[in-house]
């Protein structure tokens, strides 16, 4: 491995928001039943079996998000915690565009590399989630000046900007 790209930090808070709105309410209840000694065995049951489930399913489906990137020598691999998510052969890599991407609704732009290799390429009408790796679709990863030096002095791979 040559370098390793971490989350992406706007990917973090937005996966720390979602958490908090979701535990905060449930926090809440929890809090109220107890001061005011309404069948807080009841509440709790109800809490642990059908509040607690959904907060952690929500959980799992949000660290899906959360990637990471492996650079080699002859590949990229995009990981999360389930495993490998994206891969992309830079032999097999026809040319790199460089393209802004909104990451929420709020405007938060980055800039991304994706990798054409032959792979049909993931343009949402309103580019949401469109920063997201998937085995279909060709390679995104946020542009850093490491990646951005990588790619221009020692792959020698054309660049395409949008």
């Amino acid at each position: 491995m040559i370098f390793k790209q971490k989350v992406l930090k706007e990917e973090k808070i937005k996966f720390g928001i979602i958490i908090a709105c979701v535990a905060i309410p449930y926090v809440f209840i929890l809090i109220i039943s107890l001061i005011n000694n309404y069948e807080v065995k009841f509440l709790i049951l109800l809490f642990l079996a059908i509040l607690l489930p959904i907060f952690l399913l929500l959980v799992l489906i949000g660290l899906k998000y959360l990637e990471w990137y492996y650079i080699y020598d002859d590949h990229i691999e995009v990981r999360n915690i389930y495993g490998v998510k994206n891969l992309v052969y830079f032999n097999n890599v026809s040319f790199i565009e460089e393209v802004v991407i909104n990451l929420t609704t709020r405007g938060m732009k980055k800039t991304f590399y994706i990798f054409n290799d032959g792979r049909k390429n993931n343009n949402n009408i309103l580019e949401i989630n469109s920063c997201y790796n998937n085995k279909r679709f060709n390679l995104r990863i946020y542009k850093t000046d490491m990646l951005e030096n990588y790619i221009k002095n020692t792959l020698k791979i054309k660049l395409n900007n949008e």
